[in-house]
């Protein structure tokens, strides 16, 4: 199944598209913003782990492409509820040169219509760093809001962090 923003386009994962998840998930930058635990070395045998589920197509978990199909970025949309008609959304915008660009806000556009009117759910969450004020305006551009935090959840070169729990809802 395939995803189609105005200039992205979300596919299975693939297991050729290891390589670029090791690349940028292995990025100091990416691990800064998205990682707890941080630095952190994932190596090809990890990340195969990580990814496998993915796959074999028992998560869902897409690759980010531009319209010329460069493999961008990532997201997963997990865990799924289909009882409480909920799921956890994680974006990554990998490859350096398409930060910034409009790709993120247009895939969670996408995504959004996908959850709401084909998977039948009600609530997206997802949480980032406070710290992440590039990622904070892309999701209230994308309609979310912030529910909560976890005060003091992350930690950078000495200093806590909350992580803010955010949502939008079927309209």
């Amino acid at each position: 199944m395939v995803i189609e923003g105005n200039i992205t386009k979300l596919r299975p994962i693939k297991k050729g598209d290891l390589k670029y998840i090791q690349s940028w998930i292995n990025d100091s930058e990416v691990q800064y913003y998205a990682q707890e635990e941080y630095p952190f070395h994932f190596n090809s045998w990890l990340i195969k782990y990580i990814y496998n589920d993915g796959i074999n197509g028992k998560r869902q978990i897409f690759i980010i492409e531009d319209k010329n199909q460069n493999v961008i970025g990532e997201l997963w949309l997990f865990p799924i509820d289909l009882y409480k008609k909920t799921a956890e959304l994680v974006i990554t915008i990998g490859k350096k040169e398409s930060r910034g660009l409009g790709y993120g806000k247009d895939v969670i556009n996408a995504v959004e219509k996908y959850c709401f009117e084909k998977l039948g759910l009600e609530t997206i969450y997802l949480k980032v760093f406070s710290f992440n004020a590039r990622a904070i305006s892309c999701y209230k551009a994308c309609g979310f809001k912030v529910i909560g935090k976890i005060p003091g959840k992350v930690v950078r070169f000495g200093i806590k962090y909350d992580e803010l729990v955010m949502e939008i809802r079927k309209t």
